[in-house]
């Protein structure tokens, strides 16, 4: 009978000590999760602010845009921000038309009130 006592003591303890274990890893996660999430958002806040979005809307999603001095200087902008964010190894702006999404490169025509994401590559 003492035998069993122990046995289950001894269960019992690392059973316990299993739970505490997990509820510590997922909190851990949850937390850096949010921590990640927030740092995204930072960083995505400052791309777009170092775009003009004036610019952009002038753009019309066909060849003829790489040609254009102002695709230049926001390719510029997009290099500036890119070397600026640690761990990033590339940042791509797509434009929205109707249902279809590509980037300024492709032949799409996004129209007058084009809504424009940016994408950064961790």
């Amino acid at each position: 009978m003492k035998l069993l006592h122990q046995r289950l003591t001894r269960a019992s303890g690392m059973g316990g000590v299993l739970v505490v274990g997990l509820v510590l890893t997922w909190w851990t996660v949850q937390r850096r999760g949010s921590e990640m999430r927030a740092d995204l958002l930072r960083q995505a806040q400052l791309v777009a602010q170092a775009l003009d979005v004036e610019c952009l809307q002038t753009f019309t999603g066909t060849p003829s845009d790489l040609q254009r001095s102002e695709y230049l200087v926001v390719k510029g902008q997009l290099a500036l921000t890119r070397e600026a964010i640690p761990r990033c190894r590339g940042i791509h702006l797509i434009g929205r038309a109707s249902a279809a999404a590509g980037d300024a490169r492709q032949q799409e025509t996004p129209g007058s009130g084009s809504v424009w994401k940016l994408r950064c590559c961790i």
